[in-house]
């Protein structure tokens, strides 16, 4: 492939719309190159300052000329900076995938060119075909039946929805006001990033986190960190048959998108079964829109498509629809300053 450069990211050569078109083509590439970036630290390693090439290669036990032609690549496009004699230095952008930072996207990174999602991807046609994901084409098994038997996956995709937490949770403690809760149940929390968060910002808070038995016992450890171990109960087991009790509002962080209407029904039933009248549910998630900027959803629907039992993402009138057949009032649709909005839904 043979691209002049003409001073642009990804090659000025072509007529504008083929400059533009070509661009978005070599998303793949950036993508699985920004994936083992974070997956061999090379943002890490630089932390403290520019290393040679030579050294990058020595600590990341890589092939010299390999990566550099990887490096090279991804400080063409700013990620990354290159200096005289093959000197690497962070960028801006590679600043965010470093482990150390607040909301790294490091392990969103990680979790994109996972061999799971990658893979699903490019039977991406089969999806499109038959409206079934891809997932369960390739792997024989549902996305969250397969990372059960595949602990590195599983440990990797909790890493990213934790780091994803992190970017977004800020923006919703910010939208919404949790101070009239008592206790706050946070369904499919995963390891307690998000209900860590709400707990530091509103000190009358106690917690209950609840997910899948292999996922909560790696919790515990969030909350001792934080000296939250006392204002928390951890429970697991599956929300589709049922969730604890013992709350007055309950969150729902990045889980309604991963099903489709019968089993989102079942799920925010059950959570309807365990709150009083006038309880609050608390969904967090991007909401679709006619807007031309609302292009991360779009395309966030489409990793539903291929990859979850038949998830997606929905307009607001999709999600009152959910929560009306499931005994829920729509009371409030409240964006952010990130891609998610908080969907209220009181108890009827």
């Amino acid at each position: 492939m043979s691209i002049a450069s003409a001073g642009k990211p990804y090659g000025g050569a072509l007529p504008p719309a083929s400059q533009r078109l070509n661009q978005l083509l070599l998303g793949q590439f950036v993508a699985r190159s920004l994936a083992l970036a974070a997956e061999l630290g090379i943002a890490d390693e630089l932390r403290h300052g520019p290393l040679s090439l030579d050294e990058l290669a020595v600590r990341t036990r890589t092939n010299p000329d390999a990566l550099y032609r990887m490096l090279r690549a991804l400080a063409a496009i700013e990620v990354f900076e290159e200096q005289p004699g093959k000197v690497f230095r962070n960028s801006e952008l590679s600043e965010c995938l470093r482990s150390d930072v607040e909301g790294s996207l490091g392990p969103m990174a990680r979790w994109l060119g996972d061999i799971s999602g990658w893979t699903a991807w490019g039977r991406f046609d089969h999806s499109v075909r038959t409206g079934e994901p891809a997932f369960d084409a390739v792997f024989g098994a549902d996305c969250f039946t397969w990372m059960q038997s595949h602990p590195d996956s599983l440990a990797v995709f909790q890493q990213a929805m934790s780091g994803y937490s992190a970017l977004t949770g800020k923006a919703v403690a910010e939208a919404y006001d949790f101070s009239a809760i008592g206790t706050l149940l946070d369904v499919g929390g995963g390891h307690g990033a998000f209900l860590s968060l709400l707990l530091a910002k509103n000190p009358q808070l106690r917690g209950i986190l609840f997910d899948r038995p292999e996922v909560i016992e790696r919790a515990a450890a969030t909350f001792e960190r934080a000296h939250q171990a006392s204002r928390t109960r951890l429970v697991s087991g599956s929300f589709l048959d049922g969730v604890p009790d013992g709350a007055d509002a309950i969150s729902l962080k990045h889980i309604v998108h991963d099903w489709d209407d019968d089993h989102c029904i079942r799920l925010l039933a059950n959570c309807r079964r365990n709150l009083p009248r006038g309880g609050r549910l608390i969904i967090i998630e991007a909401v679709l829109t006619d807007a031309p900027e609302g292009a991360f959803t779009k395309f966030l629907d489409l990793e539903m498509l291929a990859v979850t039992p038949g998830g997606r993402e929905r307009s607001a009138v999709e999600f009152e629809r959910l929560l009306t057949r499931a005994g829920f009032d729509l009371s409030a649709v409240l964006p952010t300053k990130s891609p998610v909005s908080v969907i209220e839904g009181l108890a009827r």
